[in-house]
């Protein structure tokens, strides 16, 4: 079983359950805030409590291949040979279709899965040698992960009880728990309102906002977020993601948005993942990603449409930059090349 070592590593009596393609981790009793919350992150990076101030160290990504059933007639190989590197502060958007192993990669970032071949290291050292369970602790803690089905993450009686059951189980005073679950709470544009309502009687882009708040007020150093936008509507989708850039414009803070949609990721990540059948297809800043339009319709991926235009315009050998895939930045460029008028 892939899963034997973590549930025998010393990290308290952890069962881990696949569900939907995401794996979640639930907890009884134990007192980092590794919980049932489905949240990994102690908040030690850069809160001002006392705790450990270092900065980030980063994530790497070896040769990395997993497979699902090993050994079996069901046998599945869901990672193929990935390397990549995560460093502190920055904003990567995680892109594929659905299959194209996306979910499996960010399992591997915080420790859930283990490589079937291949090496994760954090601050260069491997955290899945034999020797290496405080090391898997380590980045769990680090690690904050937003699985994509919120309601499989949520399970106190109100929406405060389950913001606050990160802090709490890290045994923070009751000022700096009623501090951070506010704090969370209002990023994620959830007000005083909300904090005796039932998780439960929430709607569903309503139940994603909690859980996000649920890592959040734990404060890790690397924010990872499954599909954050699925059942927001647009103005909630771009509420929820100005304040994630903003959240990490303020601390530094990493993060990786995991999504299928390119337009959400092309107008606040500065590198994007491409993963198509387990392998890492590219690995680049959005403008030099979105040229390859027809490689990316291929893996059934739609390039935004501003994008598309400046491939277009570049084709006809007007003088488009590359990195030119926001809407206001292409209206600039437009009135530059044909006056006013092309605003209209």
């Amino acid at each position: 079983d892939d899963c034997e070592d973590y549930a025998d590593d010393g990290d308290g009596d952890v069962e881990y359950h696949y569900e939907l393609g995401a794996l979640l981790a639930a907890d009884a009793g134990e007192q980092t805030g590794d919980g049932e919350h489905g949240v990994i992150g102690d908040g030690r990076g850069y809160h001002d409590d006392g705790g450990d101030d270092r900065s980030p160290m980063p994530i790497e990504v070896k040769d990395v291949s997993y497979l699902y059933e090993a050994g079996t007639p069901f046998e599945k190989e869901a990672l193929s040979h990935v390397s990549l590197t995560i460093e502190q502060g920055e904003f990567i958007g995680l892109i594929g279709h659905t299959g194209s192993g996306k979910s499996t990669l960010i399992q591997h970032l915080n420790a859930l899965l283990a490589p079937s071949s291949g090496q994760v290291l954090y601050n260069g050292q491997d955290i899945f040698e034999e020797s290496a369970k405080e090391r898997r602790r380590q980045i769990r803690q680090k690690v904050g992960l937003v699985f994509q089905y919120p309601e499989h993450q949520l399970f106190e009686m109100t929406v405060w009880k389950d913001v606050a059951f990160g802090p709490t189980n890290m045994k923070l005073s009751e000022s700096e728990i009623k501090e951070r679950v506010e704090w969370a709470m209002e990023l994620v544009g959830l007000g005083p309102e909300y904090y005796e309502k039932s998780p439960f009687d929430l709607s569903g882009g309503q139940k994603r906002r909690v859980a996000v708040a649920g890592v959040l007020a734990m404060r890790p150093e690397y924010l990872i977020l499954d599909e954050p936008a699925a059942g927001l509507d647009p103005r909630g989708r771009d509420d929820l993601f100005d304040r994630i850039a903003m959240l990490r414009d303020k601390t530094g803070m990493t993060v990786v948005l995991v999504s299928h949609s390119m337009e959400d990721v092309a107008r606040y990540v500065d590198r994007i993942l491409v993963m198509d059948h387990g392998h890492l297809r590219y690995d680049d800043t959005p403008g030099e990603v979105f040229q390859h339009k027809e490689e990316l319709e291929a893996m059934g991926l739609a390039v935004p449409k501003i994008a598309e235009l400046g491939v277009m315009l570049r084709r006809k050998g007007y003088d488009i930059p590359k990195d030119i895939i926001r809407m206001e930045e292409m209206e600039d460029v437009l009135v530059r090349l044909f006056g006013k008028e092309a605003r209209s």
